[in-house]
């Protein structure tokens, strides 16, 4: 037979007791175990497995915290990047200057309304076309090599550059090409910043005309001292000189 007894009567220790008692011979067993002794391993193995288990769902806490906060910056960030696309595609569309954007081989990616209607060309007619198309055949080779190696060794290029628009006739542009670069400094882009000046170029032309005019007419006359106002665009004479 096997079985259990209170050891509290033996021992002033918890104690697990047990007895077995021998068919073959008059022997009883009895077995008495400190509970203390007996658990202490396992009561140290469940602690340090507490731990570990404690240590891990702090550790996991903290990096769901990490993530959630890391994913709430780049909703943030990505939010933040769709408003100024947003905006930067309203600048495009609405732009009183003509934009071209080229990739790195100088195809058309995308032109705005302004250069559609100021030069004659849809942009259906534009997009994969290099520049070139219009080009008024009023510049040498010279010249557009120099300008591009301005982009490539200062980074932009102003001036202006006489082109030439769908229906033949030519016109004055200020231009401003300027590249995009990537991370690693490799070119990605090309965009250009296109002004039509033909009409100013005209009105400072004829300005100059009649002040030349007026200047050649007064020097054969003996008017005294007089001078052109440049922002009314007028003749002054002293009294004399208007006597």
């Amino acid at each position: 037979e096997i079985g259990t007894l209170p050891a509290e009567r033996y021992s002033a220790y918890p104690e697990l007791s047990a007895f077995r008692a021998s068919r073959s011979y008059p022997l009883l067993v009895m077995v008495h175990v400190n509970l203390d002794t007996a658990l202490a391993q396992w009561q140290a193995d469940t602690r340090q497995t507490l731990i570990t288990v404690c240590i891990a769902l702090f550790c996991l806490l903290l990096l769901s915290s990490l993530l959630i906060a890391r994913l709430r910056k780049g909703l943030i960030a990505e939010e933040s990047m769709q408003k100024e696309r947003q905006l930067a595609a309203q600048v495009f569309e609405h732009s009183t200057n003509g934009i071209i954007i080229t990739d790195a081989s100088r195809k058309m990616l995308a032109v705005n309304p302004k250069l559609e209607a100021v030069s004659g060309y849809s942009a259906a007619e534009l997009i994969g076309k290099n520049p070139s198309i219009f080009a008024s055949g009023q510049h040498d080779t010279a010249f557009y090599q120099t300008m591009w190696q301005a982009i490539g060794h200062e980074g932009k290029w102003q001036g202006n550059i006489i082109n030439r628009r769908k229906d033949g006739s030519d016109y004055l542009e200020e231009v401003i090409i300027s590249p995009l670069r990537d991370t690693s400094g490799d070119v990605t882009h090309y965009v250009a910043i296109k002004r039509d000046i033909t009409e100013l170029r005209q009105q400072e032309q004829e300005m100059t005309r009649d002040r030349n005019r007026m200047i050649n007419v007064l020097s054969g006359t003996e008017a005294g001292p007089w001078e052109w106002d440049l922002v009314s665009d007028r003749l002054i004479l002293d009294n004399a000189s208007t006597n």
